[in-house]
């Protein structure tokens, strides 16, 4: 009896520390589960498993990944709070290791506590790993360097790195500090770095091989340097692919390393981590190849945990029209990682297709925000182009453009000249202007200088003198049109449209403009320093548009505001209109190819009578170039629409109209005075210009109107829509050729 009742106490007390035991056993698989999440960016996903943990048992290294988690997602002020509250022992478990002092400097940087307190930690931290061994300093230094930066303070690149020698530990963040120096303008130096990088660890470093990327893209070019191609041993690293993939149209050797890259992880894909395999999926999503990571998720049990399959989902079901299934993968997966730029550019585009206005996508940034970007806050931020955009969409010019004025680039001019930099402020401010000098930093695109071009001659009859900076290739254009003004010709580099080589040993006035962040200098050279330093005041293209919605400039009427000789290469016939068909720009990646045509979608003008059709598009492909010869369309033969804008101007003014999408030759056809219609086939293209679809006018092009029937709807397939805005252009085709039509009528067909 004694020994059943002691069975029976034993086998009660066992049951009980079972029941006690429980809760431990979830928490460590809770923990396992938050820590396989965090590293998957699964942050939402990852939050609702962290706030029920206990912090304070949690290790070190555990709690930094909590407190990241919370910043990365929508819970920045309580991640805030935990920093603050262990402050003490985070910074003693930092001296007793260097690697656990950079991820708690990178975590402090992300934070959202006031500016000084984060600068005071990150000194602190640097002088803990300057005083222990040393092997993440150059690490905590860049995390220094950004946060300065961002608090817009002017800081050298090249005072981090000038006299150090890396070793293979901080390689990494030595390169990083190389490619900022780049930016600067520091060619020289960064060009004898690099030689001196390739003797020390070879080109096969992928990190080495990462800063000739960037910094010396033409090392890759066919042969450089007294290397041949194949003796280049650039390694196979899913790091180097984003670098590598803006010369990979111009380089057979790029082309042909990134194919094999692909293919090497392709091969090792199944043999892979979970982690690994989301690192390689989220590379290959980059370079837009989706159908790629839809074949690799087919070897994936756990593809459901993996943001990057649902992100190529949403672009598969965007292509295919579906467009409510594609936002619905592109809203999971942003809401899971905010800061994925992927998911928001497709869900910018699929939100206006499936009802939504088109300033929705700052409804999902109230609720969720930017991730580490608006440190863990929701709302919206200026974080880029998103919020521009979204309010030029909505037709809130003013509010749009006056966005730009947060631009890196524009603070730094504005720290460094103060009140003499106008960022999107009132030209009227200026004192006594007729005695004052103004130069304009011509900026963005080509398409858009000539575009603010229609701007100049109101300003040069305001101010004393104005000077602008503009692309070579307008030089002569501009300064025929404008001969009071004084043009600077710069050449722009873009990164992914044009990449800027390493100068040395040269002109003076050829080299970059050094000291400033990496858009001044792509914009700007040495030489036009004397204007920045010597005019009363200074300002940029995108300013001329915040005065003109402000009301403080206006813009000519409906007429030619650039002036070149004509060429008419011969006259039409009576009753005949010539005009100039344009379906892309030379730049497709990214969404914009969503906005772009196929030559083939013209197909319904080839048989309207009376039109004699031409070819304006610049870089046409041999296969579009077939398609027009076989369908009557005339190619403007030996003429380089690209770079030759002198002999385009020629051409441009013998047409009558010209039809298509906004892109160089047809700005600059409507700067020429020649009628442009924009055609509003995508929202992108329909609400931009006409104030969320307002009307047909265009607030950006002078002479242009954007044509669609005002019924369209966006959530239709993209052929109907294509469909519809043709049979509207043809409508308007026979109006017009039937001769000219009351003013009051046309704009009640309008």
């Amino acid at each position: 009896m004694v020994l059943t009742k002691t069975r029976k106490l034993i086998k009660k007390l066992f049951a009980e520390k079972k029941e006690t035991a429980r809760p431990l056993n979830n928490e460590s698989t809770n923990i396992r589960k938050f820590q396989k999440l965090v590293k998957l960016r699964n942050f939402r996903s990852a939050e609702i498993i962290a706030v029920d943990l206990v912090f304070s048992e949690l290790s070190f290294v555990a709690k930094l990944n909590v407190i990241n988690c919370f910043l990365s997602g929508t819970q920045g002020v309580r991640a805030d709070w935990l920093l603050e509250s262990n402050y003490t022992e985070l910074m003693e478990a930092a001296e007793g290791s260097s690697r656990f002092a950079l991820k708690y400097c990178a975590t402090i940087a992300n934070c959202g506590l006031p500016y000084q307190v984060k600068i005071d930690a990150i000194e602190k931290i640097i002088n803990i790993v300057k005083g222990g061994d040393q092997k993440h300093e150059l690490d905590v230094r860049w995390i220094y360097y950004q946060t300065k930066s961002s608090g817009g303070e002017a800081l050298d690149p090249r005072e981090f790195i000038e006299d150090r020698e890396p070793d293979s530990d901080s390689l990494p963040a030595f390169v990083k500090f190389l490619i900022q120096a780049r930016s600067f303008g520091h060619d020289e130096f960064v060009q004898s770095s690099l030689e001196n990088l390739r003797e020390r660890f070879s080109i096969s470093e992928p990190n080495v091989a990462k800063a000739y990327i960037i910094c010396n893209p033409d090392y890759f070019l066919d042969i450089n340097n007294g290397l041949k191609v194949s003796e280049i041993d650039l390694p196979y690293n899913l790091s180097l692919i984003p670098a590598i993939l803006p010369l990979v149209s111009k380089s057979d050797f790029a082309r042909d390393w990134f194919s094999k890259c692909a293919e090497h992880y392709v091969n090792i894909y199944v043999k892979l981590s979970v982690y690994e395999k989301n690192s390689v999926l989220r590379t290959f999503l980059y370079a837009e190849m989706h159908d790629l990571v839809l074949k690799l998720s087919e070897f994936d049990a756990e593809s459901q945990q993996l943001m990057p399959i649902w992100i190529a989902k949403g672009f598969r079901y965007f292509e295919n029209d579906d467009y409510r299934s594609a936002n619905d993968c592109f809203l999971y997966a942003l809401e899971q990682d905010p800061g994925d730029k992927t998911a928001a550019a497709g869900l910018r585009l699929t939100l206006t297709r499936v009802g939504f206005d088109p300033g929705e996508i700052l409804n999902v940034r109230r609720r969720i925000g930017y991730g580490t970007k608006s440190n863990g806050r929701p709302g919206v931020r200026y974080l880029g182009s998103e919020y521009t955009l979204a309010l030029l969409l909505t037709g809130d010019y003013l509010r749009g453009q006056y966005t730009t004025r947060d631009s890196k680039n524009w603070l730094e001019l504005k720290n460094v000249y103060g009140p003499k930099f106008l960022n999107c402020e009132s030209l009227l401010k200026c004192q006594e202007p007729e005695r004052s000098s103004l130069f304009v930093i011509g900026d963005s695109g080509v398409g858009d200088e000539i575009r603010a071009a229609q701007f100049y001659s109101a300003i040069s009859s305001r101010f004393r003198k104005v000077y602008v900076s503009c692309d070579p290739r307008l030089y002569n254009i501009f300064s025929l049109s404008f001969p009071e003004i004084d043009f600077i010709p710069v050449e722009r580099f873009r990164r992914g449209v044009s990449e800027r080589k390493l100068q040395s040993g040269g002109e003076p006035n050829n080299q970059r403009l050094v000291g400033f962040d990496e858009k001044v200098s792509n914009y700007l050279t040495e030489q036009c320093r004397q204007y920045l330093e010597g005019c009363d005041y200074i300002t940029y293209s995108q300013n001329l548009y915040f005065n003109y919605f402000l009301g403080d400039l206006n813009r000519p009427e409906h007429a030619a505001y650039l002036r070149w000789p004509a060429q008419r290469t011969g006259p039409a016939e009576d009753g005949v209109l010539r005009v100039g068909l344009l379906w892309r720009s030379h730049f497709r990646s990214g969404s914009r190819k969503y906005m772009y045509l196929d030559i083939k979608d013209f197909g319904p003008l080839t048989g309207v009578q009376s039109l004699e059709l031409f070819s304006i598009q610049h870089c046409i492909d041999p296969e579009e170039q077939l398609w027009c010869q076989s369908n009557n369309i005339k190619i403007f033969e030996d003429l380089d629409l690209f770079n030759d804008f002198e002999g385009a101007c020629e051409v441009l003014q013998t047409l009558d109209l010209v039809i298509g999408i906004s892109s160089v030759p047809v700005e600059l056809a409507a700067a020429l005075g020649v009628e442009v219609w924009m055609l509003g086939f995508s929202p992108e293209n329909y609400f931009l210009r006409t104030a969320g679809g307002r009307d047909s006018h265009d607030r950006y092009t002078l002479n242009s109107s954007v044509i669609a029937p005002p019924w369209i709807d966006f959530s239709n397939p993209r052929s109907v829509c294509v469909e519809q805005v043709f049979e509207e252009v043809s409508r308007r085709l026979e109006i017009k050729l039937k001769g000219p039509v009351d003013e009051v009528f046309a704009n009640e067909l309008y």
